[in-house]
């Protein structure tokens, strides 16, 4: 594969709010180079569980129709427990901030999981990425990748359709 220009990634509201506020404006992505789950080539693919477009298509029907048994949401608030959890490990964050955390996401009601796609450009963050390994990819041939803390300023956020 040449050098992309850019990867994408989808996001909540929520996670983006408790990256700003409890872990330092660092940001958790789980990314790709490729938008789509189609990529017009049969050189690669990503699945529609790993495809930016495709989360954030699932993540905004399920906010707009306010639907409380979206599993698009429970996913979402399930890493992000995971993501307290190992924040909480690694100790960048304490005791009471994790129990903060977690009441925060229980709360949270459908709307903090509006998407934002983030267009992270690849000159920024080539010395972040980390590959995912076969067995943590949505498909083994896939191409996905894994970025611990992103900076805000290594990505734009794009918010569609709320304006």
């Amino acid at each position: 594969m040449s050098e992309p220009l850019v990867f994408y990634s989808t996001n909540t509201l929520l996670a983006y709010n408790i990256s700003q506020k409890y872990y330092n404006q660092k940001h958790f992505v789980w990314c790709t180079p490729y938008f789509d789950s189609w990529t017009g080539t049969e050189d690669y693919t990503v699945p529609e569980s790993s495809s930016p477009k495709q989360i954030f298509k699932d993540l905004f029907k399920a906010v707009y129709s306010m639907d409380k048994h979206s599993p698009s949401i429970r996913s979402n608030r399930l890493g992000l427990r995971r993501g307290v959890a190992a924040k909480r490990e690694s100790g960048a964050i304490n005791e009471q901030q994790a129990k903060e955390i977690l009441s925060v996401i229980k709360q949270a009601d459908s709307a903090f999981f509006r998407p934002f796609l983030y267009v992270i450009p690849y000159s920024l963050i080539k010395d972040r990425i980390i590959e995912v390994p076969p067995t943590g990819r949505a498909n083994p041939l896939s191409v996905e990748y894994n970025i611990l803390e992103l900076p805000r300023d290594c990505f734009d956020r794009i918010d569609y359709g709320w304006r």
